[in-house]
């Protein structure tokens, strides 16, 4: 039922900016040179675990006053 969806689901047709175009450049020209960084090191960066991660992904958010 969701590959349905999915494959019925519109393209995103949002153009892509100058500035997004530069910035994926500049990060495909930097892993010329550098390996990638993992997943774990960037969350460590900030505290948190790969189920930290997970668990906020499974979390709802409030909901956002735009009014504020």
């Amino acid at each position: 039922m969701v590959n349905r969806k999915l494959s019925n689901a519109p393209i995103d047709g949002e153009p892509i900016s100058e500035e997004e175009t530069r910035a994926v450049e500049a990060s495909k020209e930097w892993l010329k040179d550098h390996a990638p960084i993992p997943n774990e090191e960037v969350l460590a960066e900030f505290g948190l675990t790969l189920e930290d991660f997970a668990r906020m992904g499974r979390t709802p958010l409030e909901p956002h006053d735009k009014s504020q």
